[in-house]
């Protein structure tokens, strides 16, 4: 929760967005300085780096301690900690960067209400650039902090959304026929009658099936257990669970049904 854009502004605003209850004589001088705990770079509004203007409370105004940018393609840059948030949906994390001094992501807020970094990383390294991967489950935590001190130069990093495995397989009975799976626009399976696979999703992606047959009832599943694309005489309310809306459009244009990989993406 941000602290408000205007009206009256209390000292004790500010400690209960930096959940720093515990820190006695504190001030938004020493705050604005860093002196308790690093400020969040992704909040929509930051005091300037005078510390004789952080005096002037409405130099606060606006700031969020625990605010979050979404995972994905985008590059953010930090010279305290940036937030990235993951989603509800665990997968597996690929994450990149440089840093110039140490450097650590936590998953949840890492400091305790004195402002003692308390957290336990889940990666950390020095100077340069770095590259890895993570295995993220969801619980009730969903937003990975990146923390990279340095006095005058920017860390950046790069988070993706978590990754699933999506099981897919291809049936027609004693009939042939041929099955194309793309994703993003990218042509990723191409298979015959009797076949089956996985693929890895993220959220967001846009799926895309063609199937081609000499038959018209033919089915095609998207996880375990749950037909979520269907090139047949079907109808789009016998889709049953999977995603919690199987179509884009709805339609059963024979050979090619448009879908959307949402946040309870079948994980498998």
């Amino acid at each position: 929760m941000a602290l408000p854009a205007s009206g009256q502004l209390k000292v004790s605003d500010l400690r209960t967005e930096m959940d720093l209850s515990s820190v006695s004589n504190f001030s938004f001088s020493r705050a604005a300085a860093e002196v308790y705990v690093l400020l969040n770079s992704q909040s929509p509004s930051l005091p300037t780096a005078n510390p004789f203007n952080n005096f002037n409370l409405t130099q606060w105004y606006s700031y969020c301690h625990k605010c979050a940018s979404p995972c994905g393609p985008s590059e953010y840059f930090t010279r305290g900690y940036a937030v990235i948030d993951l989603g509800t949906t665990s997968g597996r994390v690929s994450y990149s960067g440089y840093a110039p001094d140490t450097w650590a992501l936590y998953l949840g807020y890492p400091y305790n209400s004195s402002g003692t970094l308390v957290g336990t990383s889940i990666a950390s390294g020095g100077v340069g650039s770095f590259s890895s991967i993570y295995d993220y489950t969801y619980s009730t935590e969903r937003n990975l902090y990146f923390v990279a001190v340095h006095a005058f130069k920017l860390a950046r990093i790069q988070v993706s959304c978590p990754e699933v495995n999506l099981y897919w397989s291809f049936g027609m009975g004693a009939n042939s026929g041929t099955f194309v799976i793309y994703v993003n626009g990218s042509q990723v399976v191409s298979d015959t009658h009797g076949s089956s696979g996985n693929i890895t999703v993220a959220f967001g992606d846009s799926i895309a099936v063609d199937v081609s047959s000499t038959a018209d009832l033919g089915f095609t599943y998207a996880d375990a257990t749950t037909s979520i694309v269907e090139d047949s005489t079907q109808v789009c309310s016998d889709n049953q669970s999977g995603f919690p809306t199987a179509y884009s459009n709805c339609s059963h244009v024979a050979g090619f049904d448009d879908l959307e990989v949402y946040g309870q993406a079948a994980q498998v």
